[in-house]
Parts: structure tokens; sequence; C-alpha cells
């Protein structure tokens, strides 16, 4: 697979990342159509499965990162942030896939699939992306005064010759194609080279928005950017800054290209290993969970008809809005948590059905797209390219399946174990984010608005649109803590009387089923 000359890969990542594993290209067709790059890490062509090295990846199975700013990588340092990494102005294994789409998103075909050595030229954090996208060449560095946070830039290699690797001992003996990723016309980096960035970025983003309608509109489910507050460590000072919705445009923009090569990279496993496909499913909401959703809405005037996809889908982007309200913040939250969970399952134990993926409204889907942090992902780019190694290409439409040596068996205890790990590292992250909020809050208290939803003779429960998924037992004020002096409440629990010798503070429960039936 080769980039056409002049072509431009860049990456798009949060603040602060160091495993850097996806990058994107795009070429303008002589049809008017796109064809998009997007370039994977081949992490398993260093990961090989009898080594010492598989057997470490596989235990830990993924990286935890924690609000301090630290990782636990799944790989050692070496790879993980740097032989891995697909680092700007580094030449660096990949596996690459291309699609031709229209610039309104349609995709037209799948373009191949193969090992190939890439360099990335440009490294930018979403909301420099953002800011690039949204005031032009002007906002790069160095041909702007609008100030752009630090960020790391390569330079594009001084021809279109083919580049050699030197990562690994025994890079000679790799079976990658050395991509054309630029020509020495912009060595420079110009203006006009600039513009050129600025302009993949645009038509990605049209392509990617196009995408993302066309799922929400079929029945997808998008829960999209919460207003959650953002942490930051140094020096072992925690801070806390509010939630900046710049980057959202290019945050979609990767998110919606990593779900269609997810989707494909599905297919693709299906078809060829219908028996042991590592999948990411989930089932539709509990009906319970699902009536109790709908029962609280219709209590307080919020629409979602049935409870179908759509009509959750109207609720969320309601909630998105400027000034929405604090029921339809709320009603968000509780639509989360109706959601059934996702989890890995292998293809040949489940019923095609049961292969689903409710919210993304997808009949397959797997993880491909993260190996340097997912064991899992590791395991299904070797599938991969044993499909690849013996057609030449990777084709749901392919006939016959290649052997391989992963058994349905091994890949149930795989899938069950990635969601043991999966879980231990969500439980470390979501600890150490309070423990750090709580450390910051002990020393600078903070008044952030709140919703009160419940309240009874014990507690009054309240919902924080800043902290939309604080813990149950953390959104539960004691009332014993108000030092009240006298506490009456009513028969149902929809009043309570708190007084404090001089005067009373009277409060109303917000119109709710009994307290046993609430709770966001």
């Amino acid at each position: 697979m080769h980039l056409p000359a002049g072509s431009r890969v860049m990456t798009i990542d949060s603040e602060g990342s160091l495993d850097l594993d996806d990058a994107l290209s795009v070429t303008r067709l002589s049809n008017g159509n796109l064809q998009i790059g997007i370039h994977i890490s081949d992490v398993s062509y260093f990961v090989e499965p009898a080594s010492q090295l598989n057997g470490f990846a596989a235990h830990r199975a993924t990286s935890i990162y924690l609000a301090s700013g630290h990782t636990m990588p799944m790989l050692p340092p070496r790879l993980a942030n740097d032989l891995c990494s697909l680092l700007p102005n580094q030449e660096r294994l990949c596996v690459s896939t291309s699609f031709e789409v229209t610039r309104g998103g349609r995709v037209v075909r799948e373009l191949g699939a193969a090992r190939t050595i890439l360099r990335s030229h440009c490294r930018f954090t979403y909301a420099q992306a953002d800011r690039l996208m949204a005031l032009g060449a002007a906002a790069a560095p160095p041909h702007s005064a609008v100030e752009v946070p630090p960020a790391t830039y390569g330079d594009p290699p001084s021809s279109d010759a083919g580049v050699a690797l030197d990562v690994a001992s025994h890079a000679s003996q790799s079976t990658h194609t050395a991509t054309h990723t630029a020509t020495h016309d912009h060595a420079d980096k110009t203006p006009q080279w600039w513009e050129g960035v600025v302009d993949d970025l645009r038509v990605m983003a049209g392509a990617a928005a196009g995408m993302r309608a066309a799922r929400l509109g079929a029945g997808s489910i998008d829960f999209g950017e919460l207003p959650l507050l953002k942490l930051n460590v140094e020096d072992a000072r925690v801070g806390v800054t509010e939630y900046d919705s710049l980057g959202e445009q290019s945050r979609q923009l990767v998110s919606e290209l990593m779900l269609l090569l997810n989707a494909w990279v599905a297919q693709v496993l299906v078809q060829h290993f219908p028996a042991s496909a590592p999948l990411r499913v989930q089932g539709p909401p509990s009906a319970s969970r699902l009536g109790n959703l709908v029962k609280w809405c219709d209590l307080h005037g919020i629409e979602v008809g049935a409870g179908e996809s759509v009509g959750l889908q109207r609720l969320i982007d309601a909630s998105l809005l400027p000034g929405a309200s604090p029921k339809l913040l709320i009603a968000k939250t509780r639509c989360a948590l109706a959601m059934s969970g996702a989890r890995y399952a292998c293809a040949g134990r489940l019923s095609e059905k049961a292969r689903r993926h409710y919210s993304l409204d997808l009949d397959s889907f797997t993880h491909f797209s993260s190996p340097i942090r997912r064991y899992l992902d590791i395991v299904v780019h070797r599938m991969l390219l044993e499909v690849v190694a013996r057609s030449g290409t990777a084709s749901p439409a392919l006939p016959g399946a290649p052997h391989s040596s992963l058994t349905p068996d091994y890949m149930l205890q795989l899938c069950e174990a990635s969601d043991k790990a999966a879980a231990r590292a969500r439980l470390v992250q979501n600890q150490s984010w309070d423990l750090c909020l709580a450390s910051h809050l002990s020393q600078t208290p903070r008044v952030m608005s709140a919703i009160v939803t419940q309240i009874s003779s014990s507690y009054i429960k309240i919902y924080v649109p800043q902290l939309p998924y604080l813990p149950d037992a953390l959104r539960r004020i004691p009332i014993r803590l108000l030092c009240p002096s006298s506490v009456s409440c009513a028969s149902d629990e929809s009043e309570v009387l708190l007084s404090w010798g001089v005067g009373a503070s009277h409060r109303k429960s917000p119109s709710s089923p009994p307290a046993s039936h609430t709770g966001v």
C-alpha cells in the first residue's frame, strides 16, 4: 500500500498522550471522493505470540490511566511511548487501511489493508486540531500570532523514496511496505503546506460528521461529551479546571473513523473466523430499566416515546444544548445508566442476534484500533494479518477461512479475562479520580451547582451536572451533616422540614415516585 506523494499524515490525541497508536491521512480522488487512510501501530510485530513479552502483555491486558496523569502501561514504556508510538518525524510500523468515501461521509468501498512503514508529520491535541479548523493556517506555528499550546511537529520527509526503519534489530526482515508520505516541496512547512493540513482536517471532519449523522439517524446512540471537571496534577498539587468544549469536532472525527475501522475489521473476522472471532457486544436495555426510564421521563414531561433508540437520542441531543434544563441533564444520566454493559464475546458462542452492539446499532463490532493499550486488539491484529497474508488483502467477501490456532475455547477465556481486566482498570481509574478530586476540595473548597433529586428523613440526594457520574454514595448527603435541631418528614417522604433553632428550612421533594423508586 502506497500513499500518494504529498500526503500529510497526522495524529490527533488527548493532551499529554504518549502512546499514539492511530494516525490519519486523506487523499482527494479524481472522481471527487476521498480516500481516507487509517493507520494503526503494528504492535503485533514486536509482541510475538510465544514470547515472554506476549505473556507480560496478556497478563496486564490493558493500560491504566490515572487522574494524576501517570500511566501504568500494558507494554514496557520503550515500546508503548516510543517504538510503537506514532511520533512525528519517525518511521513506524503500521497496519494501514483506507476507505473511499464521499465528502458527505457515505462509504463507497474499502480499499485494502496492509503492513506499512509510515511517518507522521503532525501531532495535534484535539483542541489544536479544532483551533486549526476554526481559524485556518494562521493558527499553525510558526506563522501565527494566535497562541497555540505547545505540541510536537515533525518535518516532512526530504524525498518520497522508500524510507528505512531502525526500530528493532530484525527490522530488515519486516514484511512491511514503505509508504510514500510526502515530497521535498514541503520540507520547510510553508504556509501553503499548513493550508493543506487545515483542508485535510476540514474535509475529514465533514465526512465524519456525515457518517455520524447517518449512524444516529439509523438508530445508533451517542451520549456526546459530558461537562466534566478536568483535574490537573503537578508537583503533588491538584488543580481543577472547567470542561472545555474546544476539541469536540476533532474528537468526533477520530471517533467516527475508529468506529468505521473497527466495524469493518469485525466483518472480516466474522467471515474468516466464524467460530473464534472476538467481538464487542452489547444487548438492549432490560425491559425493567427501560420502563423505569420512560416512566420517570413521562412523570417529568420529557418525551422519549416508548424508549426506542431514536427517542433516546433526541433526549440526549436536547440535554447537550446550551441552557438545557436540570431535568434533561438528569434524564441523560439516567439514560446512560439504563444501558446494558458492553462485553467481549466469542462469535462462535453467540447467535447472530446476540452478536449485535445495541448502542452502535451494528451487527458486529470489535476492538482493533488501540493495540498499545489493549491486548485483545493485538490478537485481532494477528487474525486480520493472517487473512492479509493468505489473500494479499482483506475483505469480508473473500471465500474460505484461513487456519488459525486460536480456538473458540481460548478466545472465550481471552474475552472473559479482558472484561475482568477492563473492570479492574476502570475501578482504579475512578478511585484515583475520586482521590485527586477529594484532595483538591479539601484544600480548595469549590462551589458547584447541584440539583436535589430525592429527599428522605435521613439524606438528601443530589445531581451535580459537572460531576454526572459521581458514585451513588457521594451523591447522598446525610441530613445529620447539616446539623438541624429537628427533622420532621411526611409519611411518603415527599416533604422534609429541617429546623435550626431560629426559623426553619422547608424543603419539598421534586415531583417523583416514593423514595424507594427514585434516584439518578
